[in-house]
């Protein structure tokens, strides 16, 4: 029932590089393109930083190549150029880029991996509410779910949709309050199904409450 329920109402966004979306579960399936590019160094450079600036630049290359493949739709050719991204030069984007390619591709233990391994780099709102929903949905683990929606919910405060999906699985916990809480926001910020959403939980909250006591 968990799944089925989640896979309705849980919403989708994709950021920067759109591609076909691969499951309602994962809400942010876009890439993201690398904060920075390494820039080569002058010739008096020590050689360990040489060293160190030639993986630099190689992963960014490796990385672009991920992005070029991902925007033509070659899913399997972006993933292998991913991972020598992240092989040669580790970073919270190319981590964060494989997992969405793993995902695309049915592999979602290693997608789960690469996530938490681009959280390792960089704290990130997207990453943690693709693992929520991924823990949620597929594990029906809502219990290890809710510490990633609570991260995602402190680094983005004002995401209507972060807020709204939060608030689905806590109405799964049966954490009702909490989830009438989130919907507000997520009402108020602009998520239309956040307000019928929230008549449901506000109902089922009535309906767990004793009548009051009748007047003589």
């Amino acid at each position: 029932m968990l799944a089925r329920s989640l896979t309705r109402t849980l919403l989708t966004a994709a950021r920067t590089v759109r591609m076909p979306r691969v499951h309602t579960c994962v809400r942010r399936t876009a890439l993201r393109s690398m904060t920075s590019t390494p820039a080569a160094r002058a010739s008096t450079t020590e050689p360990a930083s040489q060293s160190h600036d030639r993986q630099a630049i190689q992963a960014k290359l490796l990385f672009d190549e991920g992005m070029a493949k991902w925007n033509s739709q070659d899913v399997s050719g972006a993933l292998m150029a991913f991972e020598k991204s992240v092989r040669t030069k580790p970073s919270s984007d190319a981590h964060y880029n494989l997992a969405n390619c793993y995902h695309h591709m049915g592999d979602r233990q290693r997608a789960l991996e690469h996530w938490k391994l681009s959280l390792e780099q960089q704290p990130r709102a997207d990453a943690h509410v693709n693992i929520a929903n991924a823990l949620a949905l597929f594990e029906r683990k809502v219990d290890a779910a809710i510490p990633h929606y609570e991260a995602a919910v402190e680094l983005e405060p004002e995401d209507g949709e972060i807020r709204y999906n939060f608030g689905v699985v806590l109405e799964a916990a049966s954490r009702l309050d909490d989830a009438a809480e989130h919907f507000v926001i997520a009402n108020k910020l602009g998520i239309a199904k956040a307000g019928e959403r929230l008549e449901r939980v506000l109902k089922k909250i009535l309906s767990t409450k004793p009548d009051a006591p009748k007047k003589d």
